[in-house]
């Protein structure tokens, strides 16, 4: 795969998010690398009026968490395609919420997604968005952008009826696309099913059985793919698989599979081997005599530097050319990235995996941005990308990295999530987790707020998108 600029953009953080004040938790500054002298000077801090950020405010039954921080899950076809992503405040109780209280937090979610600017966001993937059905008689939903959007109502509890289906059509003649979570088998729903682009179904909030008779009952909807929700681990990816679900949402395939051989291959060992002549930064003679040995490296490496989407005036013809123009850290980058997509070892699965990596990289590196030196925020892009490594191969973090020359403050990231680099990365996996609890604590010894992380991680997910869809070749 290529991606056209990837190496130049990682290097900078595109619209550059506001610096802060260094953090006050001593056991994160005292653990951070030294600054290099000739390091650039970090960002003066943001005053609060430059930051103001207006919300509802919620009534005492609804959850502080709500205002703050916005989680993702991928939703995936059934190649494993990233469809899109579902945005919502995870880990709510919404059954113990009163409508009106339910509606004000669906008013926060809209309020916080118009905030870092959904519209830069449809243009790359789909929007799910979680929504009460009581806010259909609402304002706020019109806020949202409708290009690839898809509004997802949980109609549990509503009344099913002629006014709500009207509602309903209003918005899709508004030209937003509906979903339904949940739908009963039930006279009333017959005609919402006609109505949705998607339905969607919670994989662990039903009978097995009546599950996939209700989706039995479904299979004429021709055009209208059926999500499994909660889709975890490779257990309910098969089980919702073999019920006949579209699509699935949740991090399955970023999970290990127990009692599968691992997947270091030969092609992956002359990966790792490149990776650890480019990081002791060997002789370019030495690194084109090692690339030269496979038979596609070559040819994946000059098809990757003279892709039009990296503007080069001329074309580069050599391996000795080439390893000049891009230098040892946007090398070391793109070899990181092959590991995920060799030709001859790489699933559908690893697509996906890679998109996860390159979103959960990019975030990490976002974060420390801010807070160390440049050497060292790039230093988190590759923690970022390895701390998957154990997924794609199948094996222990420790067997993972064994083989790659790593310093000693990158391998305790990667192995017991301490380190100065450590907390950049378990913010970054708070995301994917929704530990809103684990998110609070980390973003307060970092000095970060919400709308800042909010922002940053949409930044992350745009770019992973742009990334992997701005061009490959083989």
């Amino acid at each position: 795969m290529i991606f056209g600029r990837w190496w130049k953009s990682t290097g900078k953080v595109t619209d550059e998010p506001a610096g802060t004040d260094k953090p006050s938790d001593e056991s994160v500054t005292s653990a951070a690398p030294p600054v290099p002298a000739n390091a650039e000077a970090p960002p003066s801090p943001v005053r609060q009026e430059e930051m103001e950020w207006v919300l509802p405010q919620p009534s005492p039954g609804v959850p502080a968490s709500m205002q703050n921080f916005l989680l993702r899950e991928p939703v995936l076809d059934r190649q494993h395609a990233v469809l899109g992503y579902d945005f919502a405040f995870r880990h709510v109780e919404n059954e113990s919420l009163s409508a009106a209280d339910r509606q004000l937090a669906d008013e926060t979610l809209i309020s916080a997604l118009v905030q870092i600017d959904l519209h830069s966001f449809s243009g790359h993937r789909t929007t799910f968005i979680g929504l009460s059905a009581t806010s259909l008689a609402g304002t706020w939903v019109n806020m949202l952008p409708c290009e690839s959007v898809v509004l997802v109502i949980d109609v549990k509890g509503a009344e099913l009826d002629a006014e709500f289906a009207d509602r309903c059509r209003h918005y899709i003649e508004q030209g937003y696309a509906l979903a339904f979570d949940d739908l009963p088998d039930e006279a009333d729903a017959q005609e919402l099913q006609g109505l949705a682009c998607y339905l969607r179904f919670n994989l662990h909030g039903w009978d097995a059985q009546v599950l996939s008779q209700r989706l039995a009952s479904l299979r004429h909807l021709k055009n209208c793919p059926i999500i499994a929700r909660d889709v975890g681990c490779e257990d309910d990816y098969l089980a919702a698989s073999k019920m006949g679900f579209d699509a699935f949402q949740g991090y399955y395939f970023a999970q290990k599979s127990p009692g599968l051989p691992n997947h270091i291959d030969a092609n992956r060992l002359r990966v790792i081997e490149l990776l650890n002549l480019t990081a002791q930064h060997a002789e370019f003679a030495v690194l084109n005599d090692a690339i030269k040995h496979d038979v596609l490296l070559p040819y994946k490496l000059l098809a990757f530097i003279n892709c039009p989407l990296n503007g080069l005036g001329r074309k580069i013809e050599s391996i000795a050319q080439a390893l000049m123009y891009l230098g040892y850290e946007p090398l070391y980058r793109w070899l990181t990235l092959l590991l995920f997509n060799d030709d001859d070892a790489s699933s559908p699965r690893d697509r996906a995996l890679l998109q996860h990596a390159l979103v959960r990289a990019r975030l990490t590196e976002t974060l420390g941005k801010q807070l160390l030196s440049a050497q060292a925020a790039d230093q988190l892009f590759i923690i970022g990308i390895f701390s998957l490594l154990d997924v794609l191969l199948n094996t222990t973090m420790a067997q993972a990295i064994e083989r790659l020359n790593l310093t000693e403050d990158v391998t305790r990231a990667l192995l017991q999530r301490h380190g100065p680099y450590a907390p950049f990365l378990r913010l970054a996996i708070a995301f994917e987790q929704a530990d809103q609890q684990q998110i609070e604590q980390l973003s307060d010894s970092l000095g970060l707020d919400a709308r800042q992380l909010n922002q940053w991680h949409m930044d992350a997910i745009n770019w992973a998108s742009a990334i992997d869809t701005q061009g490959t070749a083989d």
